[in-house]
C-alpha cells in the first residue's frame, strides 16, 4: 500500500460524491489510500481491495485474540474467605487463580 499523499489523498465528502468515479480510478491507479472528510474531519479511509487484504494479512488481530484464554476464576467461597481475613494477622493465602 502506498502512503497517503496529502495533496491528493484528502477529499471532502461533497467532492467525493461529485467525482466518485474519477477518484476511484485514481485510487486504483495510485494505490494510495483516500481519506474522506466530513465537516473538515476525517470520516473514512478508502483503500483498494488489495491494500485492504495486505493490511488484514499483516495484522491478524482477530486470529491472535483467539489464542488468549482467561483462567477460571477461583470459587467464590475462596475469594470471600480471603477477603474476610485480608490484612489481618491470620490472613489466609491468596486464591491460586489470582497472581500475587
Amino acid at each position: 500500500m502506498s502512503t497517503l499523499r496529502v495533496s491528493t489523498g484528502i477529499v471532502p465528502l461533497g467532492e467525493f460524491k461529485a467525482n466518485a468515479a474519477k477518484l476511484l480510478r485514481h485510487l486504483r491507479d495510485s494505490g494510495s489510500p483516500l481519506v474522506i472528510t466530513q465537516n473538515g474531519r476525517p470520516a473514512a479511509v478508502l483503500l483498494t481491495p488489495e491494500a485492504y487484504d495486505a493490511l488484514v494479512a499483516a495484522a491478524p488481530i482477530g486470529a491472535s485474540m483467539d489464542s488468549f484464554s482467561t483462567p477460571p476464576a477461583p470459587p467464590a467461597e475462596d475469594v470471600v474467605g480471603w477477603l474476610d481475613t485480608w490484612a489481618a494477622e491470620n490472613e489466609i493465602p491468596l486464591p491460586p487463580a489470582f497472581p500475587a
